[in-house]
Order: structure tokens, then C-alpha cells, then sequence
């Protein structure tokens, strides 16, 4: 289902992929513990008229209320987003670090 979501550009949220928990582990120093709390937040995009995927990571329990997931868009001016960037299609990882 996730492969479908991705191909068609639609939004998908979960768990941390592994190459994105590695760099929020390697670039931000998150321990493994708190990394493992994060979720992510997909839709399909463009960057410098690249296909990409546009990514939130975030921290659920900020969320507020009973939620424990949003879509990439209900997360927009969250506080509790922690990185934004993108995917490119050969699989880098660029985030940028926006925690509160």
C-alpha cells in the first residue's frame, strides 16, 4: 500500500524509514530511544522541477488531543514537527532541523 501511495504522490505517514532515522540520529544527534517515538509525514513534490518526496518528521505525543498521526499537510506550523525536507529519487535524505 505505502508503494502505491508513493507512486501515485499521495500523502502516506508511519514509522521512520531507516535512512531517515540514520540521519537524524548521525546528523542531529536524536538517540535511538527518541528517534523510535518519531513519525514521518510524506506527500509527492517537486524541488528545482525534481520529483521528490516532501517529508515531515514529528514528535505524536505534540500533537495535542488524542491524535497520533497527521497527514504531511495537517502538519503545516506544527509545533510538533521536528525536521522538514525531501527525498530525491535516487534516495538522499536533505532535512533541516525546526525543533521548538
Amino acid at each position: 500500500m505505502e508503494f502505491l501511495q508513493r507512486l501515485l504522490g499521495l500523502s502516506s505517514t508511519g514509522k521512520l524509514s531507516t535512512g531517515i532515522r540514520e540521519a537524524i540520529e548521525s546528523q542531529y544527534k536524536v538517540t535511538p530511544e527518541k528517534a523510535s517515538e518519531l513519525r514521518t509525514a510524506e506527500k509527492g513534490g517537486s524541488y528545482a522541477l525534481r520529483p521528490v518526496r516532501l517529508v515531515r518528521v514529528y514528535q505524536p505525543a505534540d500533537l495535542g488531543g488524542d491524535k497520533d498521526s497527521a497527514s504531511y499537510d495537517e502538519l503545516e506550523g506544527s509545533k510538533a514537527v521536528w525536521f522538514q525536507g525531501k527525498i530525491e529519487k535516487k534516495g538522499q535524505i536533505f532535512l533541516k532541523d525546526i525543533r521548538p
